[in-house]
């Protein structure tokens, strides 16, 4: 700091001292404020002691744990409910037993698997009908009658599907003809 700063600082400080030593009621005053205060103290604790008999009275009221009676974080667990009340006895009563004659199930048979084949193109020439197919060995053109696979032979072909014919189960398999190109058949 400054040396002018500094003196003043000393200045200041040296009225505060005389002036609080000149001022002797300053000491009196002292002692009546602390007196309040503790006044005020006791007063606080005497009504907070009051809320705490009040509270404890409270907790006295309610059921105490026997088992660890002075642990305030004890669980207290709720009585289980009373088991419910058995059921009844079945009734018997009595019957004639007639036999039953149980038909057997029906045998039902496994559609056949879906064939590899995909429909991609279609073409009507003075002969007749017939279907590009995409298969696992290429692409093949068959007409009706024609086995592209050795398991399908081709039952009809018509401008929206391709029906063909499962040799082993003689059940139908129908494939759809894209509509674009089915347009090309008549």
């Amino acid at each position: 700091m400054k040396q002018p700063r500094l003196a003043l600082l000393f200045a200041v400080l040296a009225a505060l001292l005389v002036l609080r030593w000149w001022d002797g009621s300053g000491s009196d005053r002292s002692i009546a404020v602390s007196e309040a205060a503790v006044r005020s103290a006791t007063v606080a604790a005497r009504s907070s002691t009051a809320k705490v008999e009040a509270k404890l009275a409270v907790a006295r009221s309610r059921d105490i744990d026997l088992v660890e009676p002075r642990n305030a974080f004890a669980v207290r667990v709720p009585p289980a409910p009373p088991p419910p009340p058995p059921p009844p006895p079945p009734v018997r009563v009595a019957t004639v037993v007639a036999p039953v004659v149980v038909a057997p199930a029906p045998v039902v048979e496994a559609p056949p698997p879906p064939p590899p084949l995909q429909v991609i193109g279609t073409w009507d020439d003075g002969q007749g009908a017939s279907v590009f197919l995409a298969g696992p060995r290429g692409t093949l053109q068959a007409r009706v009658g024609d086995a592209p696979l050795a398991e399908y032979r081709i039952a009809q072909i018509t401008p929206q599907q391709v029906v063909l014919r499962h040799l082993a189960s003689n059940r139908d398999v129908v494939l759809t003809v894209p509509s674009a190109i089915g347009r090309l058949l008549k």
